[in-house]
C-alpha cells in the first residue's frame, strides 16, 4: 500500500491513477476538503495532521511500503517528516512537486521568506495585497505600521483565516474573502478597486493561480513580490515534476516489492 501526502489539487489525479495501476492508495490529508473529490476504487482517506512519529507509527500499522508526497510545496513540515519516517522506517519516499510559474518578461523580486518579503514590499510600494493565505501574516502587518503603508489581505472565505487575521492585527475592511481560482480579470478588479503597488505571493505553480496573478500585474503596471519555496532539509528519493513519470516510477517500484 502507498501513502499518498495529500494538500494540492492534483493528489486525486495521482490517486486515481495509482489505484488503476492495481496500487491500494491511503490518502492522508490535512482537512476534510478532500471529501468532494472523485476517486476510484482501491482508494481510502484519513485526515489530520501527522508528525514524523505519527507517521511511522502509521506505515507500521497499514504496512505502507512508500511515501508519495503531493503536498503543496511550501509544507515544509510535512515534507521533512515524510522524509523523516521513510528514512526511519527503511521505506521509499517519491514526490511530486508542480512546476514552478515563468516569471519571464514579469516585474518580479523574489524574497527567501516572509520577513524578507514583507520587507521588500513595503520598501517597493505603499499599498500591498498579500495573497499568500492567513498564515505568516505578523511580520506583514508590523510592516505595514512601520512604514504607514495599507495591507490587503486575500484569504479563503472561512471563519478561522478570517479570525487569524484579525489576530494578527489587520483592519477589517482590508481582509478580502474569497474562493479561487481568480481569474486575471479578478486580479486586477481587485488590483484597481484598491489601488494596490505590490502583489506578494508564492510561487505556488499553475494550480496555484500564479500565471493569473502576474497577468493581472502586468496589466495593472504594478510589482510582484514572490516568495521562494523553502528547501528540504533532508534530501532522499526521488522528486518528479510530470505525473505520469511519478505515476511509472512508483508502478514499478511496487511491482518489484
Amino acid at each position: 500500500m502507498i501513502l499518498l501526502l495529500g494538500g494540492t489539487s492534483e493528489t486525486p489525479e495521482i490517486a486515481n491513477l495509482l489505484a488503476e495501476n492495481g496500487i491500494e492508495v491511503l490518502i492522508s490529508n490535512l482537512t476534510d476538503s478532500a471529501s468532494g473529490w472523485d476517486l476510484s476504487g482501491g482508494i481510502r482517506l484519513r485526515y489530520g495532521g501527522l508528525d514524523a512519529g505519527a507517521m511511522c507509527g502509521l506505515i507500521a500499522e497499514e504496512g505502507i511500503t512508500a511515501i508519495v508526497d503531493a503536498g503543496h510545496p511550501y509544507a515544509e513540515e510535512l515534507h521533512n517528516n515524510a522524509v523523516e519516517s521513510c528514512s526511519r522506517m527503511n521505506i521509499s519516499y517519491f514526490r511530486y512537486e508542480r512546476p514552478g510559474a515563468d516569471y519571464d518578461g514579469c516585474d518580479v523580486e523574489f524574497a527567501d521568506g516572509h520577513e524578507d518579503g514583507a520587507e521588500l514590499a513595503f520598501r517597493i510600494g505603499h499599498r500591498i495585497l498579500l495573497t499568500t493565505g492567513s498564515r505568516n501574516l505578523a511580520p506583514y502587518v508590523q510592516a505595514a505600521r512601520d512604514t504607514g503603508s495599507k495591507l490587503y489581505v486575500r484569504v479563503l472565505p472561512g471563519e478561522e483565516s478570517i479570525a487569524c487575521c484579525r489576530d494578527s492585527g489587520v483592519d477589517q475592511d482590508a481582509i478580502i474573502a474569497g474562493l479561487g481560482p481568480f481569474t486575471a480579470k479578478c486580479n486586477i478588479e481587485l488590483i484597481k478597486k484598491h489601488s494596490i503597488d505590490v502583489l506578494v505571493t508564492k510561487d505556488s505553480g499553475l494550480a496555484g493561480g500564479v500565471a493569473e496573478k502576474l497577468q493581472a500585474a502586468g496589466a495593472c503596471g504594478i510589482k510582484v513580490v514572490v516568495i521562494r519555496r523553502p528547501v528540504i532539509r533532508q534530501k532522499t528519493g526521488e522528486c518528479f515534476e510530470v505525473i505520469s513519470e511519478l505515476i511509472e516510477q512508483v508502478s514499478s517500484y511496487v511491482e518489484e516489492h
